[in-house]
């Protein structure tokens, strides 16, 4: 019998829950209660706790721990850091100056009486130490759960599951009384965020519902069940129309990935999917004239078409280094066309300014250029093969990883026309679910 090397006896060890799980726990409760906002006070509260979480971080770190394909999702998010930190540093003016914009920024200054010897890469440093911070944030989460037992992880899935009943109860209430198509967004700045957080954690209670464990017996399985409705129901009453795409997704995915593979008959599987779909329509029939309203607004007065277009223009402008991450609503500005700034939506007097680019790709390529897009297309290709795997795993019986899967792949998705990841609470969800993509190698033959 193989022996588990001491440097790795915490992260198999059956029990109550440790240190560094207790840690995570704390952040991503921290994260979902205060980090579902802008950029504010909220935020800082997460940053805090981070800072703790990180402490823990560092006295157990062992980069040899884990899967190999761990171990490539830590090489890409070190990356990422240090490009962030590279960006605040003062460069030679060579190198910073590169771009259109960089230089007409340069000859603007010298005309002022200011002539730098060096420049950093960020256009404005605070915003980019917030971005900083955001980002540990998320690798905090992921270096804490890639080295915990596949059980705490789970312990960890159901924790939040809780607390998201608690804030989908939250939205609900909020929505009901509402008499406009504002929806319920609990303590979220964004409907479309929160949406998204209830999207990815359908998969989860679906993988509970199912999960062979001896203590999941039937009053245990439809109590899992019914979290799973209670997020879908939330999400139709936050009037999101990318909010019940992304959830419809999830749960036509759960339902093939999951559910699907334990149950044996052609019957028995029509009959699964008739319960799911016949209640999916119940869900949104209870929300049915709002959310009606909400899709005729109709696409093509948009503003995401308009952002689109012009942060493509603004990527060439700063590339091939960015103009610093986090610096987006202020490097935008300058694109930012004027007659879209009022709207018949909004009051006299009122604007509206592009904080995000809704598109991800386009605003890793404004704020960190070549660098940045190319860390981007690494961190999708390694996650889009884990993504793969751990589908395939839901076949042969591993449905956790199945719906860590799903549950990934819905803020990916949606960073194509929104920019969900740059809440707090979604991507600390996303780094737990990334934990769940790939096992410890101790652990891979032992899937409950």
């Amino acid at each position: 019998m193989n022996s588990v090397p001491a440097h790795r006896a915490s992260s198999v060890t059956k029990g109550p829950l440790g240190i560094p799980a207790l840690a995570a726990g704390v952040l991503l409760l921290a994260a979902l209660l205060f980090g579902g906002g802008v950029r504010g006070t909220g935020d800082w509260i997460v940053y805090a706790v981070t800072a703790m979480a990180a402490g823990v971080l560092v006295w157990g770190w062992n980069p040899r721990d884990g899967h190999p394909w761990t171990r490539v999702v830590d090489a890409i998010i070190l990356a990422t850091l240090a490009v962030c930190v590279l960006q605040l540093l003062p460069l030679p003016l060579a190198l910073t100056t590169a771009g259109g914009e960089r230089a007409a920024i340069l000859a603007e200054l010298r005309v002022a009486g200011v002539h730098p010897e060096a420049m950093a890469i960020s256009l404005d440093r605070w915003a980019s130490v917030r971005a900083l911070l955001a980002a540990g944030t998320f690798a905090t989460l992921w270096g804490l759960t890639r080295h915990l037992s596949r059980a705490d992880r789970i312990v960890l899935v159901k924790g939040v599951l809780v607390v998201a009943v608690l804030l989908a109860a939250v939205g609900i209430a909020q929505a009901i009384a509402k008499p406009d198509t504002t929806g319920g967004h609990a303590f979220f700045t964004s409907r479309n965020h929160f949406a998204t957080l209830l999207a990815m954690l359908v998969p989860f209670s679906v993988a509970a519902a199912c999960s062979g464990a001896p203590a999941n017996g039937p009053a245990s399985r439809i109590g899992w069940y019914g979290v799973a409705g209670t997020l879908v129901l939330a999400v139709a009453f936050t009037y999101s129309r990318t909010g019940v795409v992304l959830v419809a997704l999830a749960l036509t995915a759960s339902l093939w990935g999951i559910v699907w593979p334990r149950l044996h008959g052609r019957r028995a599987r029509l009959l699964a999917s008739g319960v799911v779909a016949g209640g999916a329509v119940a869900v949104l029939l209870l929300s049915a004239d709002r959310l009606a309203a909400r899709f005729s607004d109709g696409l093509v007065g948009d503003l995401r078409w308009q952002y689109f277009a012009r942060s493509a223009q603004a990527v060439a402008d700063y590339f091939p280094w960015g103009s610093g991450v986090g610096t987006f609503a202020g490097t935008y500005e300058r694109n930012e066309a004027v007659e879209s700034l009022l709207s018949p939506a909004w009051g006299p007097g009122e604007y509206i300014f592009a904080l995000y680019a809704h598109n991800e790709p386009l605003q890793v390529g404004i704020e960190a250029g070549l660098p940045g897009l190319g860390l981007m297309l690494a961190f999708l290709a390694v996650v889009s093969w884990g993504i793969v795997a751990a589908f395939r795993a839901g076949g042969r019986g591993d449905s956790w990883r199945c719906a860590a899967a799903i549950a990934v792949a819905m803020p990916l998705l949606h960073s194509l026309v929104d920019s969900p990841l740059r809440t707090l609470a979604c991507s600390a969800v996303l780094a737990l679910g990334l934990s769940l993509l790939a096992m410890p190698r101790q652990e891979q033959r032992a899937v409950p």
